[in-house]
């Protein structure tokens, strides 16, 4: 478990500092602090589904 929250939250500060260096108008607009944490989550979710079955 604490892998996955470690995991996102790292997830969430690559993708703060990308949406802060990707020159993209309007600044932030790729929404990549949101987007990566969500797929990292959902990685972890889906593995642990996976080792369920």
């Amino acid at each position: 478990m604490w892998t996955a929250v470690i995991s996102t939250v790292f997830a969430w500060i690559i993708g703060l500092f990308a949406d802060a260096n990707i020159p993209f108008n309007p600044n932030g607009y790729l929404m990549l602090r949101v987007l990566l944490p969500m797929l990292v989550m959902g990685a972890f979710i889906l593995s642990k589904k996976k080792g369920e079955n």
